[in-house]
């Protein structure tokens, strides 16, 4: 256990790393891409606003959020959308050196308490899978908002597919952490409640 306690704490430690340096580069590269219809290469230069950049190898314009005033506003949705991930793995490894701890004292019941932290931690984790995805496509829509870009097609014109959020932009892998955990908490309470049954019997 104290080598479980020592490898989780290694880890937790790795995923805060890998965490501060992802919003590091969110903050120093502030930006985002915008889907753009129907507009030639030739066009891109007389039609785009300053501050935004378009690519035709992926059809897309890349947006300055600086320049348009829309960075705070825009990092605070992406950070949180990041944050929140890595925020699972911390607190899942975390949760395991607590686990280990009890275990090592003798101070842990089979079904209650594990239970209650397998389902806790579903909880969290199928949270994220739907909010993480939102806060993103929220933090795009805010810098199409800011950039007055046109959405909808007319006259031929070029427009910017902005997305909305639907349950299709959940994090799956995530959600089905999730119910694992949900089903390892359902396990644990059947399995106290066993144990209780059989007390005395043997």
């Amino acid at each position: 256990m104290i080598i479980i306690s020592v490898l989780t704490l290694l880890g937790s430690a790795f995923t805060f790393v890998l965490l501060a340096l992802h919003v590091h580069s969110l903050r120093t590269n502030p930006g985002s891409q915008l889907r753009l219809v129907g507009l030639g290469e030739d066009q891109a230069d007389g039609i785009l606003p300053p501050g935004m950049q378009y690519d035709t190898a992926t059809m897309t314009v890349g947006v300055d959020v600086v320049a348009h005033g829309v960075d705070h506003a825009f990092l605070t949705w992406q950070i949180w959308a990041w944050a929140s991930r890595y925020g699972v793995a911390i607190v899942l490894l975390l949760s395991v050196v607590y686990l280990c701890w009890r275990l090592w004292r003798g101070t842990l019941g089979l079904g209650q308490t594990m239970s209650w932290w397998a389902a806790g931690l579903g909880a969290l984790a199928l949270a994220v899978a739907v909010l993480a995805p939102w806060a993103l496509i929220s933090a795009d829509q805010l810098v199409a908002q800011a950039v007055a870009a046109p959405t909808d097609p007319q006259h031929g014109d070029p427009w910017f597919v902005v997305p909305g959020w639907s349950i299709q932009d959940t994090d799956w892998w995530l959600a089905l952490f999730a119910a694992l955990l949900f089903l390892l908490a359902l396990l644990l309470r059947r399995a106290q409640r066993a144990e209780r049954d059989t007390q005395g019997l043997i």
